[in-house]
């Protein structure tokens, strides 16, 4: 992704919406994901993945990609996006996520009477950096995980024995990959 400095006559001609909680700009073209300089206060965006079908009333994890994970810090507050919400009635759940992790995955529930699909880019919600003080008070909060029932959970039926038979010697991670991949060619 090309990193440039927008001069304020070409904001001003081509920003319909400047989204300061989400450091983003709105154009005709497209939304400008921006970035003003460091981790404490930077915000990105969580896309999906690769196309999937969720259906009505239930959730599914999905792989998700954060675009400038690299200027978060190691540890990321993920948020729903409320305006898919406001149309689609689709939400992922709020929750904490490690951006080191290579294989990131979010929880996206379909609160439809109808099936809803998403599509490979679509905004599920941002990503903020957190950090953690070294206190005594204790606090809680999701820790977003992934296990082999959800992982089942998500891969159509048809493959469903496959991915049993093929992930009985993988670790939790290759299980999410290999996941991954049967999700992505179910089609084939």
């Amino acid at each position: 992704m090309p990193e440039d400095i927008l001069r304020q006559d070409c904001v001003l001609k081509f920003a319909s919406k400047i989204d300061y909680k989400n450091l983003s700009i709105q154009t005709n073209y497209g939304d400008i994901q921006c970035w003003i300089g460091g981790e404490v206060a930077m915000s990105c965006r969580v896309v999906a993945k690769c196309a999937i079908t969720i259906p009505a009333n239930s959730y599914m994890w999905l792989p998700v990609i954060i675009p400038g994970i690299e200027h978060l810090s190691d540890i990321g507050l993920v948020e729903s996006n409320r305006e898919l919400f406001e149309k689609e009635h689709l939400y992922s759940v709020q929750g904490v996520i490690d951006t080191r992790k290579k294989y990131k995955v979010l929880q996206v529930v379909n609160e439809n009477d109808s099936d809803v699909s998403v599509y490979p880019n679509m905004k599920l919600g941002s990503c903020e950096s957190i950090y953690i003080e070294e206190t005594t008070e204790q606090r809680c909060a999701t820790v977003l995980t992934k296990s082999e029932d959800d992982a089942r959970g998500k891969v159509p039926g048809h493959l469903e024995e496959l991915l049993e038979i093929s992930s009985k010697h993988l670790n939790n991670e290759e299980k999410v990959a290999f996941t991954e991949l049967l999700i992505e060619y179910q089609e084939v």
